[in-house]
């Protein structure tokens, strides 16, 4: 869907610079899959990195990387509303896949580190998949504990 969204809203693919190359070279990683692309993907990227607030509407969305699925996922934390989307780093009872290129067991989880500093009741939005809370998470998930 990216492309749609670029054509009719005018809006970039917005994505951490550490994994700009593999975005931009969509059509090697779908073919990984079997897949053939009619269009690419993307075709113009807006990077952002760790620490940076991205805002949208009345929203201020902090980009927190965590590596390990890939070298740029990232986490894109509502504070004011005890929401994260955690991308294809968590899921709920799970973790990302990391025997991708630029993927580390290693490193997601350390990233995963990061996760249990959030409160128990803040909502957690995968990449895949059901919803899930920090306090299911931690009671519930093998990765993670306090």
């Amino acid at each position: 869907g990216d492309a749609f969204i670029t054509k009719t809203y005018g809006l970039p693919l917005e994505i951490d610079s550490s994994d700009e190359s593999y975005v931009l070279a969509a059509d090697k990683q779908a073919a990984y899959f079997g897949i053939t692309l009619d269009e690419p993907i993307v075709t113009e990227t807006k990077t952002f990195k760790a620490g940076d607030i991205i805002k949208f509407g009345t929203h201020e969305i902090e980009v927190i990387e965590t590596p390990g699925h890939s070298m740029g996922s990232v986490v894109l934390y509502i504070k004011d509303e005890k929401v994260a989307f955690t991308g294809d780093t968590l899921f709920r009872g799970s973790i990302g896949r990391t025997d991708f290129e630029g993927g580390s067991m290693l490193m997601i989880i350390q990233s995963l580190r990061m996760f249990v500093q959030f409160p128990d009741d803040i909502t957690l939005l995968p990449g895949h998949g059901q919803q899930t809370t920090m306090g299911y998470e931690l009671a519930h998930n093998p990765y993670l504990d306090r």
